[in-house]
């Protein structure tokens, strides 16, 4: 039997779950430490080696947000399992000019915690989810490229919190990352 205490705590329960919402994952800001400067982007249109570049600006953008993982998802640290809800942003260095190497470090903060960094050294991990993590609207590469990650010196730390400090050394074609953070929902007032 149903009482009405019960039924009262079973609706405050059900509103309580429906006024939690996911809200858009974002990078919130990017600090210099060295080098070249960050900029944080709306998506573009292409995220190809030829179709995206700024000799200074180290660039990040928001791509799928509040994504509920339909099956698990390989990233440097190991594996983030299937319903894990995620938000994905790519950074990325690269160069129109081939003029030399640059260095840039610096420090991404973001509103959720980063869970997964993509940044083995020819983009398989990237390239492989961006059909499910890449921004809509935008055309990536259909696989990997030798150097699209991270080689030695490229660097990164901070998995486990909100900000990821991020350093890259590029030539041609530039280093690309994905950064997963875990999406959090919010209550509604």
């Amino acid at each position: 039997m149903i009482t009405p205490r019960r039924a009262a705590a079973s609706l405050a329960a059900l509103v309580s779950l429906l006024a939690a919402e996911p809200v858009p994952a974002a990078i919130l800001l990017v600090e210099p430490v060295s080098g070249t400067l960050g900029r944080i982007i709306a998506a573009p249109a292409e995220a190809l080696d030829a179709g995206i570049a700024d000799d200074d600006h180290v660039l990040g953008f928001d791509e799928r947000q509040n994504l509920i993982l339909p099956r698990d998802l390989a990233v440097d640290q190991g594996t983030i399992p299937a319903g894990t809800r995620v938000s994905s942003h790519l950074i990325l260095f690269n160069q129109r000019s081939v003029d030399g190497p640059r260095h840039g470090t610096n420090d991404w903060t973001f509103d959720g915690i980063v869970i997964g960094v993509m940044s083995d050294v020819a983009g398989r991990l990237e390239a492989e989810s961006s059909a499910l993590l890449g921004a809509p609207g935008t055309l990536y590469p259909p696989e990997g490229f030798a150097h699209r990650g991270f080689e030695s010196p490229d660097r990164y730390s901070g998995v486990g919190t909100r900000t990821l400090r991020v350093e890259m050394r590029v030539w041609q074609p530039g280093d690309w990352i994905r950064v997963i953070t875990a999406a959090q929902p919010i209550a509604r007032r």
